[in-house]
Order: structure tokens, then sequence, then C-alpha cells
């Protein structure tokens, strides 16, 4: 009798009828699952339902992909409105017709709400358990004092295998969940609540082109030609490469400059009366977790230990001045008080004999940490007269105080004159001109892609000619494809050699002008009968493709650089190989003309990166802050707000979205939608980064 009475109630009835329409049901005990794991595994049967089931439960069913209609899982809109005000009440369903338009709620709830069951297309279920929607800003007065108090409403997508109480069941109210409409009129999920969730991409083909890429792809750059780089560097940099892994052109690079801030002093490449430094500059590019700081390390170990021994001299020197300047002072002030007594008969000829005071010694700089045009000035004017700048932070050079607008003329063009003849000069309204002859200077940037892309675009920097003087590259990554190698490179006798080398040629006596301190005067390196045929062949290649419409045209100041270039970087590969060596050989120069060309086809490579417009920067911006913060879509009122600061101008703005409108990276939403609780009237819907692959 009581299975009888038992199999018509109509709670049980109606789990029945869900879980034969493909709804997988359970038993609440007011809203609570009965059962352990009642959220995994398939679904209960008819029978397991019916074997299971006693008055006084609830029935409710696991929203998401266990339950499905017509073949499609279900997930369910529910909207919780705590509030009584009237106004509350209106922005929720105006919140609610924006997100589904007008269809019709699927049950009311016994709480008050409503829960709209929508089916969902395969692959675009959110996973979560509940996801928030839309919900008011307002909070209702909290019972507890320590906590917040809930907002006046909020709407929520139910799936994950939330449970999902169904009617006739009743509420911790005591009111009853009542059917609107049946479970054959549950309705596919619209296309604007679909956009809104975080794993449902706008989808490429449904009447609509993948986006178009904002600027030309970037061609891979040609392998780096590590075996140029002759007998000392080239096993140092197979053994970075084996241990560090960071990609070829990132130490080749570390090491050339490394080896021309050893040599830069010694010796200047002469041909046909022209005279050449043998000073290099560098800007290598990598993204974060490319181990340009590690190899960075490894290249410039030498400097520092030769800097840390000028370090300890330098104190023993400054002790010995100033015994020698209070000597100095005592027989100045001397001649003073002797001349006094004469009523200053006698001072100038005293003053003469006694000479200018002692000279302090000069600064035990290696590298430059100040890279303002004033820094490189008064170290290169109280230091030695041989120094570099390297550092693995280039925002500091390019985005810092040294290359701020203010003086980015300046100290551009600073550094264009130590490259190209070692002089300096400056212009002081308190000290008058002052001019340095004989200083060589070496440079290494390693630089994230945003910096140098700033820096590669600077018309100032390009106009002046001072990126046309580094030599450029751009690697692939080696990120994610490193396994970890128990290796010691202090242990390895390629780099133990290149140590000792490299600190060999600091430690060689300056060679200075007759009577100066500071001066420089470097021996000639002149190139033999081979050498000077391979670099005419060079100059000439180089300069048959820099007319209209050849290789080259688009960076003729990086390839009327090259051919200098190469005389450098062979002068240092000679000198490190052979520190008494006068002359380049055949076989340097060619290696040498490899690696020069080498960064000449990087600068092609990277042109485009240059030519772009500031719009579709702002435009890359935008578009890599949504993707960043996981908006789908974007409203103009927030991205004014929050955005990247470049776009925070409304005309700047609507700009950067009208680049991503015309490449298919945003679609405008007719009428706007309701958005963070406000109706929002310029809206924008954003394709996911995967679609630009």
């Amino acid at each position: 009798m009581n299975a009888v009475l038992q199999s018509d109630h109509p709670v049980l009835l109606t789990a029945l009828e869900a879980a034969d329409a493909g709804l997988a049901v359970v038993w609440q005990q007011g809203k609570r699952a009965i059962a352990t794991g009642w959220n995994k595994g398939p679904a209960l049967t008819a029978d397991e339902l019916q074997n299971t089931f006693r008055p006084g439960l609830n029935c409710a069913f696991r929203a998401g992909p266990t339950s499905r209609l017509r073949g499609w899982p279900v997930a369910v809109v529910d909207v919780d409105i705590r509030s009584t005000d009237d106004a509350d009440r209106e922005e929720a369903r105006a919140a609610y017709k924006a997100l589904v338009g007008d269809l019709k709620p699927t049950v009311q709830t016994g709480g008050g709400g409503v829960h709209l069951y929508l089916r969902f297309p395969p692959g675009r279920l959110p996973s979560a358990p509940a996801s928030v929607l839309r919900q008011s800003e307002k909070r209702l007065p909290s019972e507890d004092p320590n906590k917040p108090g809930k907002p006046a409403w909020t709407i929520e997508l139910l799936s994950g295998e939330h449970a999902v109480t169904m009617p006739p069941s009743v509420h911790p109210s005591g009111k009853s969940y009542q059917w609107k409409a049946s479970l054959d009129d549950v309705q596919d999920a619209p296309e604007s609540l679909l956009m809104l969730l975080p794993e449902s991409p706008l989808q490429p083909d449904a009447g609509r082109s993948a986006p178009e890429p904002l600027r030309r792809p970037v061609p891979p750059a040609k392998p780096y030609p590590l075996n140029e780089l002759g007998e000392v560097l080239r096993p140092a940099a197979e053994a970075i490469r084996r241990v560090i892994q960071a990609p070829d052109a990132i130490i080749g690079g570390s090491l050339l400059a490394a080896a021309s801030l050893a040599v830069q002093a010694q010796a200047d490449v002469h041909i046909d009366g022209r005279v050449y430094p043998l000073s290099l500059w560098l800007l290598n590019v990598a993204e974060s977790g490319e181990r340009k700081s590690a190899v960075d390390a490894e290249a410039m170990r030498a400097a520092r230990v030769y800097e840390a021994e000028l370090g300890k001299g330098y104190e023993a020197e400054m002790e010995i001045h100033a015994a020698e300047l209070a000597q100095w002072e005592a027989q100045r002030d001397a001649a003073k008080a002797d001349a006094k007594k004469a009523k200053g008969e006698g001072l100038a000829d005293k003053l003469r004999k006694l000479g200018p005071p002692p000279p302090a010694p000069l600064l035990p700089r290696v590298t430059a940490a100040d890279f303002t045009a004033e820094g490189i000035f008064k170290l290169l004017g109280a230091g030695r007269p041989t120094i570099g700048a390297f550092t693995d932070e280039a925002a500091l050079v390019f985005g810092g105080h040294g290359m701020s607008k203010e003086t980015v003329m300046r100290t551009a063009g600073t550094l264009c004159k130590l490259w190209d003849n070692g002089s300096l000069d400056r212009v002081r309204s308190g000290d008058g001109a002052q001019k340095l002859y004989g200083r060589r200077f070496a440079l290494h940037l390693l630089a994230q892609p945003v910096i140098a892309e700033r820096a590669l675009s600077d018309d100032v920097l390009a106009g002046q000619g001072f990126l046309a003087r580094c030599l450029l590259a751009w690697p692939q990554g080696t990120a994610g494809s490193r396994a970890y190698r128990a290796e010691n490179l202090r242990n390895d006798l390629a780099v133990q050699r290149l140590d000792s080398v490299l600190l060999d040629r600091h430690r060689q006596s300056l060679p200075l002008a007759e009577g100066e301190r500071q001066t420089l005067a470097p021996r000639a390196l002149a190139l033999d009968a081979d050498a000077k045929a391979a670099w005419i062949a060079l100059y000439s290649a180089v300069e048959s493709h820099c007319g209209p419409g050849q290789h080259f045209a688009q960076v003729k100041p990086w390839a009327s650089k090259t051919p200098e270039q190469a005389l450098r970087i062979a002068g240092v590969l000679t000198l490190l190989e052979d520190a008494g060596a006068t002359s380049i050989t055949g076989a340097t120069m060619e290696r040498a003309a490899e690696l020069a060309l080498w960064h000449l086809n990087e600068a092609v490579r990277l042109a485009g990166t240059a030519e772009l417009s500031p719009e579709v920067r702002d435009a890359e911006a935008l578009l890599e802050w949504a993707h960043a913060t996981g908006r789908n879509v974007i409203y103009s009122s927030e991205a004014l707000q929050v955005g990247p600061n470049r776009v925070r101008e409304r005309e700047v703005f609507l700009s950067a979205i009208g680049e991503l409108v015309r490449a298919g990276w945003a679609i405008p939403v007719d009428g706007g939608m309701v958005l963070d609780g406000k109706h929002r009237r310029h809206v924008w819907r954003i394709a996911p980064a995967s679609e630009g692959r």
C-alpha cells in the first residue's frame, strides 16, 4: 500500500519525468543532497530513484554535462532577488533581459527568484559550478556586523554538477517551486549569454572570419653563426649554450660585447687613411625567462674581477694621494704666508714652481652605471678612458632618465660621437666648454620586447643614428625546451680559457698619448691583402642591395654601417686571439663579415616593428589587456578608467578600438548590454587570442 501511494507522490513523479527527459536527478533534504558522492558518476536510473525516494525529500538535478535535453547539456540561469525595493527588482529584470533577451523563466523558486533552464552547445558549457553573471552594486544590511551584506540581487549561471532544486520541492521558506514552462520548452542559450562566459569563445565559423593580424608576421630569425666567433669565443659559447641553454644570438652578442670591452683600448683598424675604433654596441631582445642575465654574468665575469682589482688598488692610491695633497697644500699655504710678509712679492713665482695639485687617482670603473650624457662625461673625465655600459634592464636606458624626451637628443648625440671617434664634448654655462679625446665606450643592452619596440620606433634615436650603430638581435626563445643540466660552468675548460684571456686583455697597459694619463693612443691594426679583398667584397655587396626595392633599402642606416661593423668585429676577434697582432687576416675578416651580415639581416627582419603606427600599437596594447585580464567583452568607460595607460584618452581609445574592429578582433554590440550592473551603450566583443594563431 505504501509503495503504491509513494509512486503517486508528485515529487517522485516529477523526478521520474525529468530523468526520462535526460536530467540527472538527485534527492535533497531541504537544499542538501542526501547521498554521498551525488555529484559524481552516472545519473540514477528510474529504479534507483524509486528505491531511494521517501516522502519529505526534495528533487533536484545536476546542472552541467551529466544532464542533457535533446542531446545538449543543461545549465541554469539563477536570478536571486533579495531586496524588496522596486528599483532593485527593476534593475535585476533589466540585467536578466540584457543577458537572455525575452526568454521566459522555466521555474519560479520558493525563495522568490527564477530559474531559466538552457541547453548549451557541446564544448561551450562552463565547468564552474556557479559563475556570477551580474550582481547589484548595492549591499543589504548584514545580520553579522563583522561580515558585509549580500548584494540586493545576483544572477548566476549554475553548471559543473551544481544541484538545482526542481518543482514541486519545498523551499526553506515554506513555499514550493513552481513550473513556468515545461522541459520541452527549454531553449538554447542565446549568443548574448555565451559571449560573456570565460569558456565561450567567439566562433569563427558562425558567419565570421578569423581576425587578421594587426602587423605583418615577423619571419623567423636565421641561425646565428656561432662557429664564426673564433677559437676563443666559440668553444665558450657552445659550453654556455649547453648549460644555460639561452638562444645562440644572446650568447654570441654577450661574448662579443665583453670581448670588445676588453680590447677596445689597444688598437684601431686603419684602412686607406680611415680609422675605426673597436668599440661594439649590441642590442639583444628577449622575453623574461630567456636567461639573458645568466649569459651576461658568464661573459662579464673577467670584467667584474678586473674592476674589483682596480678597486683595491684605488684604496691604496687614495691614501698616497691624500698625503701628497696635504703636503702640496702645506707648501702652498707656506708660500702664501711668506708672500704676505713681503706684501705679495714673489708669490706667483713660488706657486708656479710648486705646480698644480697632485691629480686624484682615476676612478676604478670598468662599466658605467649612470647612462646619461652627463654621467658618462663625468666618468670618462675622472676615470679610465675605456669603459662600457652593460645592462640587462634596457628600460633604464630607453625608459629611464637617460633616454627621456628631455635629454634623448643630447645623450644619443653624445654616444654617437663616442662610437665614431672616441671624442666627447660638453658645454655648460658654469664651467664653459670641455672636450675629451681618446676615449672608448662599449655597449650591450639586453631588452624585453616592449622596451625594444619603443626604442625601434623612437624617431630621435633613429634620426641620430644611435640604433643604426647597434648590432640587433631578436632571436626565437628557448624557454619550455630546456632540461636541467647538473654542470658548473666554472669547471668548463673553454669558459676558464675565456675568463683567462679576457682578464689578460683587461690587465694590459693602456696605450696613452705622450704626456697624458687618460687620452688613448691605440696602435694601428691593418688589413692584410686577403682581408682587404674580403672587406671590399662585403662593402660592394651591401651597397648594391641598398637601392630602391632592394633587400636593404628599408634599413639603409644599418646597411651603411655594416662594413664598418665588420672591421670592428674583425679587430676584436684578432686581438682576442693574439694580443700583439698588428694586422687582420682574410679568414678573420670573412668570419667578421658573416657576423655583421647576420645582424644586418636581423635589422631587415625587424624593420616592420619600427614602422608600426601609434594607432596599431595602441590597438595591440588594448587587445593584450583584454586577453590578459580575461575580458571577452569590453566597454568604453571601463577601458578609459582601468585599461592600458596609453589608451585612457577618449580619442586614442576610439582609434585603437577602430583598428581592432577593422581587423576583426572586436565586434560592436548593437544597442549595448548590461555590464557590471548598468546598461553600457558602447560595448565590443573581443575574439580570444587563440583565433589569431
